[in-house]
């Protein structure tokens, strides 16, 4: 048998004789460079490559604000309104500006409190295992801010329908049913490793597509 020492000598000089190949220092920045998605992009591509979230909306218990609510406070009253809020998962779209699409039923309390007022938000976590909470572990998640309105252009709906179908099938048979929204962000904030990062609407949309997301 051969001793370990000879062995390792005739490793190191088969090693010696192979020709070393040098990679210039700019080359292997670019590659490194090339791999590695920014901050923003990173965000884009959490949006993109989810199609559900927690949407929440708002209304007011003033019953001069809000007339479901006239039963709960006497109509004089000068008191300060209540911000009450509705949260609930919601399967979402994103339409060619980047804004996210939601269809509901005239009758969902979503539906009934952006009537009230538009302001709502759509937090997406990432990918975790169903067992886990998202809400407590350091998992990146994004927010976005704004106004939800209701999308009134016949055109701009049947594309929205349309997306919403290719992306969420199992809607088809109730799909006649929904009435679709759409979300103006005003701010978008990525929260990832600690940090918060708060974008704006136009900064985000000149982010290119990731396409391994889409």
């Amino acid at each position: 048998h051969c001793c370990p020492e000879k062995m390792l000598m005739t490793v190191s000089r088969l090693l010696r004789k192979v020709p070393q190949v040098h990679v210039p220092r700019r080359c292997m920045a670019e590659s490194t460079a090339t791999q590695v998605l920014s901050v923003m992009e990173r965000s884009k591509a959490l949006l993109e490559s989810r199609i559900s979230g927690t949407f929440t909306t708002s209304f007011s218990s003033h019953p001069s604000e809000d007339p479901r609510n006239a039963s709960l406070t006497d109509p004089s009253s000068k008191e300060t309104p209540i911000p009450l809020y509705g949260t609930a998962m919601m399967p979402y779209v994103l339409d060619a500006d980047g804004c996210p699409n939601f269809g509901l039923r005239s009758t969902e309390k979503h539906a009934i409190n952006i009537t009230v007022t538009p302001s709502s938000s759509l937090l997406v976590y990432s990918l975790l295992p169903a067992k886990q909470n998202p809400s407590i572990v350091p998992a990146p998640k994004i927010i976005l801010y704004g106004d939800t309105l209701k999308i009134e252009d016949e055109a701009e709906r049947s594309k929205s329908r349309d997306l919403f179908l290719r992306v969420h099938p199992g809607s088809e048979p109730f799909l006649d049913e929904f009435d679709f929204y759409k979300l103006h962000s005003k701010t978008i904030t990525y929260f990832f490793s600690g940090e918060q990062h708060l974008y704006t609407p136009d900064d985000f949309k000149r982010v290119k597509v990731d396409p391994i997301a889409k």
